[in-house]
This record gives structure tokens, sequence and C-alpha cells, in this order.
């Protein structure tokens, strides 16, 4: 028994004395910053490399029907998001009973929120004359990007002409937008007064949504492609599926509309649709962990490339090469035996030419 807590005193001195350095920093994939799903109406997921997750407007799951309309929105399924968004509370924007336990920040109206890199900030829209609630619009700044969510901004893209719309418009959203999640229907039609707007803020990506018909999107689609028969204005990319990757590095000659479709979450895959392809790289806690003497160790790769995972003491000597070879896209475990080291504190370290991860794990006989 002394021997017992002889070791433990040993472990946690070991544990408050170990050098910070082996702690490599974490270098995410530089590609996709974030993958987008979208669910219908105003309401999309936003999977951050940061491993934050957003759910916008989770409203009711048929938008409008009541007043003759069907623009579904459809299901996140299992997923339960890190934080949730709404513009405000109509019914197609807004259902608290959407809303799965386990969400940790829930935004609207004058919420903001930084975690892990990552603010958002409201911009109040809607406010002079839209006989309904006032709404927010979300500004989302990551790693050098602006994403606009424009929620149901419909009394300004209405009044779009209006000199002194136009003022507070670029006022309040920013001049530089990477992506702009765009409101193209609302009380009534205004497709011509939407290019205006997109005009006017000239961002570099719009997502057109919040229409409730897929006939209203396709007159907003021809409208954008009559203005190109002089001029490249806008370049339309209609991928057929929900999801699209924003990625950091990408050049434009003219404005990227981006036509999605509407479907329930089952979770991202990748752009050539291989199955279980991670979102980014992961290096998790061993398990069993304290363990005696074999602990598994689980991790993910979302490219190919090659891949070291060592283990080390705590001054830093290598103990053992578990893995060290050319890896393809996936998540992995390994098992490591212990068996010839004595009881103590070990670290163990996923290594790529893009990423770094350490983690610490005991052995205790």
């Amino acid at each position: 028994m002394k021997k017992f807590f002889y070791e433990i005193t040993l472990i946690i001195l070991m544990a408050l004395i170990f050098p910070l350095q082996l702690l490599s920093s974490v270098n995410l994939d530089d590609e996709t910053i974030v993958k987008i799903h979208y669910l219908g109406h105003s309401s999309f997921v936003l999977q951050f490399d940061n491993g934050i997750t957003v759910v916008t407007d989770h409203g009711h799951f048929n938008a409008w029907i009541d007043y003759g309309w069907n623009s579904p929105i459809h299901s996140f399924n299992d997923l339960v998001p890190d934080v949730m968004t709404f513009s405000h509370f109509h019914a197609d924007h807004y259902d608290s009973t959407r809303i799965p336990e386990g969400v940790t920040y829930v935004l609207s109206e004058f919420d903001s929120l930084t975690i892990n890199g990552l603010e958002i900030k409201p911009v109040r829209t809607c406010e002079e004359s839209i006989v309904r609630e006032s709404n927010s619009s979300y500004i989302f700044k990551y790693k050098g990007l602006t994403i606009c969510h424009l929620g149901d901004a419909q009394a300004q893209i209405i009044q779009i002409e209006n000199e002194t719309v136009r003022n507070r418009i670029q006022e309040i959203i920013p001049d530089s937008l990477d992506l702009f999640f765009m409101t193209i229907e609302g009380t009534s039609q205004f497709t011509e007064q939407a290019e205006m707007f997109v005009d006017l803020l000239k961002p570099k990506r719009i997502i057109p949504m919040h229409y409730w018909s897929t006939q209203s999107k396709r007159l907003f689609l021809l409208q954008l492609t009559k203005q190109n028969v002089s001029e490249v204005k806008y370049t339309i990319e209609n991928l057929n599926t929900s999801i699209y990757d924003l990625e950091l590095n990408e050049s434009f000659e003219s404005i990227k509309v981006i036509d999605l479709t509407r479907s329930s979450f089952t979770g991202f895959t990748s752009v050539d649709k291989e199955e279980n392809r991670p979102f980014k790289y992961k290096l998790n806690q061993n398990y069993p962990n304290p363990f005696n003497p074999n602990t598994k160790i689980m991790y993910s790769i979302p490219h190919q490339t090659d891949v070291k995972i060592r283990v080390f003491d705590v001054l830093g000597c290598e103990l053992a090469t578990l893995v060290d070879e050319r890896k393809s896209a996936g998540n992995y475990d390994l098992t490591f035996n212990a068996s010839q080291l004595p009881s103590g504190i070990y670290i163990y370290q996923l290594i790529t030419n893009e990423f770094t991860q350490s983690k610490k794990m005991i052995l205790l006989r």
C-alpha cells in the first residue's frame, strides 16, 4: 500500500513539473475553415474547424405552411450544436421545441459571443418599417474572414433604392463579406431589389436562402444570369447538394452564387463523398487512463498525409514509435502495450506535416 501511495505522489509531482514545451501547438487544416449544410429557409449548420458548430434559425418544420407556402426546415437529427442563433421569434425562424438539450449558447436579439477565435455579433435589421418584430442579422468573424447571415431583412431589401436605407446597410454590414447568406424572398417577390442589395455590398460569395418555393429561387438566379449578358458579374454554382466547403484561399473574378438544396443533416462528408472522412485532425485521449499495461489511442486524419505517433517520457526522451507511415483520410485506433515501462506519466504525440498534438497518459501498476 505504501508503494501505491508513493507512486501516486510521484505521478502528481511529475505532472506539476512536466516541461510545458512538450505540449506542442495545434495547426489546423487551412483549406476548409467551415463546412456548411443548408437545412432550409434561413437555417444552416456551420461547423468551423476550431470545433465549434452553429445552427441558425431552426424554426417550425414547415415555414409559413399556414399561408399556403412550402419552405421546409429540415432536422439536424442527433447533432447537439455548441451555438444556436435566432434572427427573430417568428415561428418560421424560431421554435423552442427544436432546441436540443445540451446546447451551450442560444443567441438572439443583441446577444454576442466570442469563442475559440470565432466572433459572433448581431446587427439589427428590419427596424424601420417592417410590420413584424425587428430582427438581428449575425456577423461571424473567423480567421480573417467575415460571414453574414442576413436573417430576414425584408424591409431593407424592398427599400434598397432609398438612400437612407442604403446608407444604413453600409453602416451596419461590413463592406468586405467573404460569404453572404442572402434573403431572396419575403412578404412579396423582390428579385430585382435583392440583386441591388447584392450589388451594394458586393460579397465574394452568396448562398440564397429564405425562399418559400424553389420557383422563387429560380427567378432570382435567372435575374442574376440576365445581368451577366454584357458583363460577367456572377458565377452561379449549382452544387446539387446541401453541403458547401468554405475554403480560406480562393480567388474571385466575379461574385460566386452557391445554389444549395435543402435536406436533413446526417453529418458532413468530404467533397469526394468518401465515407467517414473526418472534418479535421484530432488526437483523442487514450482509454483507459490510467492504464495497465494496455491502452487504446484513437486519432483522425482529414486527408492523406504522412503520420507519426510517438511516445516520450516526461524528460522528452523518445521511447517508442507506434506509427510512421503515410495514411489516407480516416479514423484510426491502435493499442499501446507498456508492459516494459515503470509506472509514471508518459506523453504520446501525433505528428503530420500540418498538425502536431500531444497528450498525457498515466501508467499505474
